[in-house]
C-alpha cells in the first residue's frame, strides 16, 4: 500500500453516482510510476529515483539504501552490518577520520539531523542533507556517497575506537523494554534467522571482530546490484541524474557474490505465549497477534483490499477509542491494525493497555467491540462520516501538493526499491479511489472482522509489572479469556448526534479598533474592541494551513497552592468534558469532514489558547474557540474516565528507575515545595473536578490582555469578519496581571544525588547548573551559542577520542519570568565505572571554554548551521507562530527578528566564552546519578 494512503488512513473520496466496477484485468493491473519521478538502473544494476520538490528550498535530501542487514551476517559476525554503519563516519577514501562530519557542519548541517544512518535486520540506510547553492558542496555531497558505497577504510585504530562507542549505544538501549523484546521475539520471529540478528549485535563478537572481517562483509554485500539512491530535492533531475552517473557507474560487482536471500518465519498452528512480568515495568498490556502472508504491492487488486481493509481498522478503532472515554473504562487505551515482521510476514494485532493487569477485562472490551462490529456491521453513518474526515485529508493533501516537504516522499520511495512499494502519484491514487469507492459496500468492510478470528499462527504477549503477590495469569485463562460469553455482548451501536449548530446563537460582534502594518514582515498588528490584540500574518508556505496560538498572562501562578493540584488539571477535565451542548464523542462526530482542532491550557504563567485550521474552515475554528472560552463543560463521566485511567497509569509509577531518578532530583532541587510534588495516587485523588471546572471558568473568564497570533493562508478581510464576531464579542474587564513567582527557588550549594535502582549495568548521569542571572536576548543568544559548542566538545571528546558514550546531551535556558535566572547542564548513559571520569573530563571541558573561549572552528559551524536552519524556517509558518509569541512575551518589536543573521554574523566569541563563565559555574550544582541495583554481595550486611 503507498506511504502516502497510510498516512491519511487511506485515499478516499465518496462519490455519489457509481462510474464503473472493476474488471478481472483491471483489478490484476498493475499501479502506474508517478510522472514526477525519474527511476533509472546503471548497468552495474545501481537503481535511482529522483523527484524535483522545492521544500525546503535550495536542499538536496540523498538516501544512499544498501540491501543488506543483520540477516546478511555469519554467526561470528553478529553486529557487524551496523558496525560498518558507523565506521562510514571514520575514514573513507576522500575524507580522512570524521571530515565528514567536519565538512557537512562547516556548511551548516549538522551530525544526527542532516547526517546520519540507520542498519536493520534487512538494510542500511545512509542518510544525506546538504545545501544546493555552491556547485563545491554538491560534488562533495556526491563523493561522500561513493566514498560510502566503497571506499570507507577501516583503519585498525578508527575500529578500536568505534568498539566502545557501539558498546555505549548496545549499553544505552538496554531496559525493560529490551528485556521483554529478547523474550518475544523468539516467537513473533518463530523458525527464524531474525531471532538471533538483532542489528545492535553481541558484545562479545563486537569486541573481537577484525579488519579482514570488515572488509570481507564490505566488499561481499555493499555491491551496486544490491544498492540504490533517492534524491529529492530543489535541483535538476537532470543534473543530479548526472552525478549519480560520475560517481556510481564504475562501481563493480564481485564475481562469485552469494546471492542474497529471505530468511521466512515458520508457520505453527499452536498459539505461543509470552506471559511477562519484569522489576521495572510500570503498565501492564495484552497483544495478541495472527500472522499472516506478507504484504504485496502493486496491483489494483491488492491496492482495493487494503484501502478497505483499513477502512475496518479505522472504524473500529473509532469505537474503541469511544470506550475508553466511558465513566467506566475496561483499559487504558486499544487498537486493532497491521503490521510487518520483517519482509517475509504481515500480521494483525489487537492490543490494549489494561488496568490492574485486568487483561479478563480488557480482552472482553476488545472483542466485545469486535463482535458487535460483525454482529451488526458498522452504521452507515459512521461510514459516510470516515469518507468525509478522509475526503477532507485527502483535499489537504491534493492542495498541498507542491508545498510537500522533501522527507515526506522518502520513506515511499526507500520502500519502493526494496520490497516494491508502488509509487503511483497523489493525482493517480486520488482518481483510482473515486473508482474503488463507486461501488464499495459497507458490507465488505463489515466482512473484514473474520480476519481476527484466526488460531494458527496466533502470538500471545501478555506484559505486567513484577510483585511480591502478583500471581501471572496461564496460557489456559488467557485463552479462556479470549471467548465472549453470551452475556458480555453489547446493544446495538447508537450512533445518534444532533442536528443543531455548534453555535446556539451567533455573538454580537465587537469592533476593530486600529490596524497597524509591519511592512518589513509583512504582518499586521489589530486591536479589538475588547482589548484582545492579534497579530496576523498571512503566508503561501502551505495552501491549507492556518496556525492560532495565543497567551493571556497569568496561569495557575495566581492560583493558591492549595488549589495547585484541581488547577493543573482543570484543562484536561474542561477538554474531554466536551463543549457547549455537545460531549467529547458528540463534537468528534459533529466535526466529520473539518480540518480544525481547538484547545485550551493553563501553565503557570499563561492562560493559551492554541488551534489549527484549514482556510475553509476558518469559521468553525473561531465557533470553537468562543464555545472554549464562554460555554465549557463539566462532565464527571469524563473525569471518572479520566481518574479511572490516570490511577492505572500512577500505581506502578515507582516500578521504573527513570521515575525515582526524576523525583529524587525534584526533591534535591525543590524539597517539599507543594508545586514540585510527583504524581501519585494520593495526588490523583485530590483533584476536585468542581474546584478545576471553576478555576478553569475563572482564569478563562477576562481575557482582556490575550495576545492572539494567526499565521497561515488566509484572506486578512474574511479572517477580520471571523475576529470581530467571534474574539472581539468574548467578555473581558480589562483585566491586566502577570504571572507570579511560586516561591520555587532552587536549593543553593552542591548536591550530590545517586539512586541505585538500574536493573542493568549502565549508568545515566544528569549534571545540573542553576543561579540568578541578568535576562537580555544578547544573554539568551550567547548562551545558546556557548551551549552548541560545548555539545561539538562533548562529542568529539567523550565519543569520539574517549569511546565512552553514544551521546551526550547540553542543556541551557535563560528565563525571564517570574524571575530572571539560568539552567544549565549536560547528561550522558555510560558504563558505571566511567562516570566520575565522564563528568571530570566535561567539567574539563567547560572550564577550557571559560578560560580560553571557543575555537573559531567550532564558531564557524555553529554560525552556519544558525543561518541555515533560519533561512529554512522563514518559509514555515510554525516558526513565525513561535518566533511572534517569544517577542511579544519578551516585549520586543517583532520586525527585530530579521536582524538575526546580522547578529549572528558578528557574533563575538569572547560572549560565549562570558557565559560559559556566567550559565555553567558550578557554585549550584547537583550531580546526580542512576545506577545499577547493588548486587546481593554489596547489599548484604558486614558480619
Amino acid at each position: 500500500m503507498p506511504s502516502r494512503i497510510s498516512a491519511i488512513l487511506c485515499v478516499l473520496l465518496y462519490v455519489a453516482t457509481p462510474l464503473f466496477s472493476f474488471t478481472e484485468a483491471e483489478l490484476d493491473a498493475p499501479l502506474p510510476l508517478d510522472k514526477n519521478v525519474r527511476i533509472g538502473k546503471l548497468d552495474n544494476g545501481f537503481r535511482y529515483l529522483i523527484r524535483e520538490n522545492k521544500k525546503p528550498e535550495g536542499r538536496a535530501l540523498l538516501r544512499l539504501v544498501i540491501d543488506v542487514g543483520s540477516l546478511q551476517e555469519e554467526d561470528d559476525e553478529k553486529g557487524i552490518a551496523h558496525f560498518i554503519e558507523h565506521m562510514a563516519f571514520n575514514g573513507t577514501k576522500n575524507f580522512e577520520k570524521h571530515e565528514i562530519i567536519d565538512f557537512l557542519e562547516g556548511v551548516g548541517m549538522r551530525f544526527g539531523s542532516h547526517l546520519n544512518a540507520s542498519t536493520s535486520f534487512n538494510e542500511t540506510i545512509y542518510k544525506l542533507e546538504i545545501p544546493l547553492d555552491d556547485p563545491e558542496t554538491i560534488e562533495k555531497g556526491f563523493l561522500i556517497l561513493e566514498d560510502w558505497a566503497s571506499n570507507i577504510l577501516f583503519e585498525p585504530e578508527e575500529i578500536d575506537k568505534e568498539r566502545g562507542i557501539v558498546i555505549e549505544e548496545w549499553r544505552a538501549r538496554k531496559g525493560v523494554g529490551q528485556r521483554l523484546q529478547e523474550k518475544q521475539r523468539p516467537l513473533l520471529y518463530h523458525g527464524s534467522k531474525y531471532i538471533d540478528r538483532l542489528p545492535i549485535g553481541e558484545v562479545p563478537i563486537i569486541e573481537s571482530l577484525t579488519p579482514e572481517q570488515f572488509q570481507n562483509f564490505y566488499r561481499k554485500w555493499y555491491r551496486p546490484e544490491l544498492m540504490s539512491l533517492v534524491a529529492v530535492g530543489d535541483f535538476s533531475t537532470d543534473e543530479i541524474e548526472a552525478k549519480i552517473k560520475q560517481h556510481f557507474s564504475h562501481l563493480e560487482n564481485p564475481s562469485h557474490a552469494p546471492a542474497r536471500v529471505d530468511h521466512p518465519l515458520a508457520d505453527h498452528e499452536e498459539t505461543l505465549f509470552s506471559i511477562e512480568t519484569d522489576p521495572e515495568l510500570s503498565q501492564s498490556s495484552i497483544g495478541v497477534l495472527l500472522k499472516t502472508d506478507g504484504p504485496e504491492y502493486g496491483t489494483v487488486r491488492v491496492y482495493r483490499e487494503r484501502l478497505v481493509e483499513n477502512l475496518y481498522f479505522a472504524l473500529i478503532n473509532n469505537r474503541l477509542r469511544e470506550r475508553t472515554k466511558l465513566e467506566d473504562p475496561p483499559f487504558l487505551g486499544a487498537g486493532i491494525g497491521r503490521g510487518s515482521l520483517g519482509r517475509e510476514k504481515g500480521y494483525y494485532r489487537m492490543s490494549a493497555g489494561l488496568i490492574d493487569a485486568d487483561y479478563s477485562g480488557g480482552l472482553k472490551g476488545l472483542l466485545q467491540e469486535v463482535e458487535r462490529a460483525s454482529r451488526d456491521g458498522f452504521a452507515p453513518t459512521e461510514f459516510e462520516r470516515m469518507k468525509v474526515n478522509i475526503l477532507r485529508s485527502l483535499e489537504k493533501a491534493y492542495a498541498e501538493r507542491d508545498k510537500q516537504q522533501s522527507s515526506r516522499y522518502l520513506r515511499e520511495y526507500i520502500s519502493h526499491f526494496l520490497v516494491g512499494e508502488s509509487v503511483p502519484g497523489l493525482e493517480y491514487e486520488l482518481e483510482l479511489v473515486r473508482q474503488i469507492l463507486a461501488d464499495l459496500q459497507l458490507s465488505e468492510i463489515n466482512a473484514k472482522a473474520a480476519a481476527l478470528l484466526q488460531t494458527t499462527n496466533r502470538v500471545i504477549l501478555f506484559t505486567a509489572p513484577e510483585k511480591e503477590d502478583y500471581v501471572k495469569p496461564t496460557e489456559d485463562q488467557i485463552l479462556a479469556a479470549l471467548t465472549l460469553k453470551v452475556e458480555d455482548s453489547l446493544s446495538a451501536y447508537d450512533d445518534g448526534i444532533s442536528d443543531a449548530p455548534l453555535l446556539p446563537q451567533q455573538p454580537e460582534a465587537g469592533t476593530i479598533l486600529s490596524e497597524t502594518y509591519i511592512e518589513s514582515i509583512d504582518t499586521y498588528d489589530l486591536k479589538l474592541s475588547n482589548g484582545i490584540r492579534v497579530i496576523a500574518k498571512s503566508t503561501d508556505f502551505k495552501n491549507d494551513q492556518i496556525l492560532i496560538n495565543g497567551y493571556s498572562p497569568g496561569g495557575h501562578s495566581l492560583i493558591p497552592d492549595e488549589h495547585f493540584v484541581s488547577a493543573t488539571f482543570a484543562s484536561d477535565i474542561v477538554s474531554r468534558s466536551g463543549m457547549g451542548d455537545y460531549d467529547s464523542i458528540e463534537l468528534g462526530k459533529k466535526l466529520a469532514g473539518k480540518i480544525v482542532s481547538s484547545g485550551t491550557g493553563l501553565s503557570s504563567l499563561y492562560e493559551n489558547v492554541r488551534g489549527s485550521s484549514s482556510p475553509k474552515d476558518l469559521e468553525t475554528y473561531f465557533q470553537l474557540m468562543h464555545l472554549n472560552l464562554t460555554q465549557p463543560r463539566l462532565d464527571m463521566g469524563a473525569f471518572a474516565s479520566m481518574k479511572k485511567r490516570l490511577l492505572a497509569s500512577v500505581e506502578n509509577r515507582l516500578k521504573s528507575p527513570n521515575a525515582h531518578f526524576s523525583d529524587a532530583i525534584s526533591q534535591a532541587l525543590y524539597g517539599d515545595h507543594p508545586r514540585h510534588r510527583a504524581l501519585s495516587i494520593e495526588v490523583v485523588n485530590e483533584i476536585d473536578p468542581h474546584l478545576a471546572f471553576e478555576l478553569y471558568k475563572q482564569r478563562f473568564s477576562d481575557l482582556g490582555d490575550l495576545h492572539l497570533v494567526i499565521v497561515g493562508s488566509f484572506e486578512l478581510d474574511i479572517l477580520k469578519e471571523h475576529l470581530k464576531r467571534y474574539v472581539a464579542s468574548l467578555p473581558t474587564g480589562g483585566r491586566s496581571e502577570i504571572g507570579r513567582f511560586a516561591g520555587d527557588h532552587k536549593t543553593t550549594g552542591q548536591q550530590n544525588v545517586v539512586v541505585p535502582k538500574n536493573a542493568e549495568q549502565k549508568t545515566v548521569v544528569s549534571v545540573m547548573y542553576h543561579g540568578p542571572a541578568e535576562w537580555s536576548p544578547e544573554n539568551a543568544m550567547a548562551l545558546g551559542i556557548a551551549k552548541d559548542v560545548l555539545s561539538i566538545r562533548l562529542r568529539e571528546k567523550l565519543r569520539e577520542d574517549e569511546s565512552k558514550v553514544y551521546g551526550s546531551r547540553v542543556s541551557a535556558s535563560l528565563s525571564r519570568f517570574p524571575i530572571q535566572r539560568f539552567s544549565s547542564g549536560f547528561s550522558f548513559t555510560c558504563a558505571p565505572e566511567n562516570a566520575d571520569d565522564l563528568i571530570a573530563m566535561t567539567r574539563a571541558e567547560i572550564e577550557t571554554l571559560q578560560t580560553n573561549g571557543p575555537l573559531e572552528e567550532d564558531l564557524e559551524k555553529i554560525r552556519q548551521q544558525q543561518l541555515r536552519s533560519y533561512e529554512k524556517n522563514l518559509k514555515q509558518n510554525g516558526y513565525w507562530v513561535s518566533s511572534f509569541l517569544r517577542y511579544l512575551k519578551q516585549d520586543r518589536p517583532l520586525d527585530t527578528m530579521l536582524e538575526f543573521p546580522e547578529r549572528i554574523q558578528s557574533f563575538d566569541g569572547k560572549e560565549a566564552q562570558r557565559a560559559a563563565q556566567l550559565y555553567f559555574d558550578n557554585t549550584n550544582q547537583l550531580i546526580a546519578k542512576l545506577d545499577p541495583l547493588p548486587s546481593e554481595t554489596e547489599s548484604e550486611p558486614e558480619e
